[in-house]
């Protein structure tokens, strides 16, 4: 069997674009997995990438504003002599 024809369009330290027969894939290295798989061009392959990381960061601020609240609730609770 064959193996795809795949071309590098840029290979940097954080990040691999490729070219492959079903499309554009990006790669971030440091994460370890695929931010864009089969995109029709390199700038749909950035909008999902884009995309991804401003649904991560939400979700991580979400957590964080979450964990501020049950910290705060945990401090309340503490008499203020102790």
């Amino acid at each position: 069997m064959k193996k795809p024809d795949v071309k590098t369009i840029f290979d940097k330290k954080g990040f691999n674009l490729c070219s492959c027969h079903d499309g554009i894939w990006l790669y971030d290295k440091i994460l370890g997995f695929n931010l864009s798989m089969k995109a029709k061009t390199k700038d749909d392959a950035f909008i999902n990438a884009l995309e991804y990381y401003q649904e991560r960061l939400k979700e991580k601020e979400n957590e964080l504003n979450e964990l501020k609240g049950k910290v705060k609730d945990f401090l309340s609770e503490i008499p203020e002599d102790f």
